[in-house]
């Protein structure tokens, strides 16, 4: 199989684009009219599905019992049915898997689209910094990552003005406003500096 990510910021659409997309891909037939996938799984990390997700992906279902949704009424024997079953489009958590991944039927021919809605634990919110900047950003979720590399000056830390959010400027590599020339890397959870020798 193949994987791809496809990223969104809050506000600009995700739940729609992951309806079209399981959508697009149940409704994908081979050169003799076999479906490609035998059912399209939407796993979100969150420990209760998703209203907006579910809701939205129900939405688009015209021809009844197409979608599962596998909620907190549901348990995993249901998820583990609904994927035994072929239901065309299931939408589940992600933590009722490891009870039934062995128990699902290991029938040759079977294939699954998984689509996977992750949370992420920080957003970015990038600019170069002319017009926004560290002291004059938009609204930002606490915890969001203001990435502004307008100074060249190397900053990480939370701003002063109670918003939660952190301010990382980079450096620069070529033009060093501080006498070092540097980079900044995104690794493990954490924002840090490279300086340069």
């Amino acid at each position: 199989g193949k994987t791809y990510l496809i990223e969104h910021s809050a506000g600009s659409g995700k739940s729609n684009s992951i309806a079209w997309t399981a959508y697009r891909l149940a409704s994908l037939h081979d050169q003799d009219n076999n479906a490609v996938f035998s059912s399209v799984i939407v796993v979100t990390d969150r420990t209760v599905l998703d209203a907006q997700l579910q809701e939205t992906i129900s939405g688009f279902d015209h021809t009844l019992g197409a979608v599962e949704t596998i909620g907190e009424d549901k348990t995993s024997k249901d998820l583990r049915d609904a994927i035994n079953n072929g239901i065309r489009i299931i939408v589940t958590t992600l933590q009722k898997f490891p009870v039934i991944y062995q128990e699902v039927d290991k029938v040759a021919g079977r294939n699954y689209a998984v689509i996977v809605d992750a949370a992420r634990g920080r957003s970015l919110y990038c600019t170069h910094g002319h017009v926004q900047t560290p002291q004059a950003h938009p609204r930002l979720p606490r915890g969001t990552v203001f990435l502004s590399g307008h100074t060249h000056v190397k900053t990480c830390g939370e701003l002063p003005d109670g918003s939660g959010v952190v301010a990382f400027n980079p450096g620069s590599v070529s033009l060093p406003k501080d006498g070092s020339h540097s980079y900044g890397v995104y690794e493990d959870g954490a924002l840090r500096h490279v300086v340069l020798a």
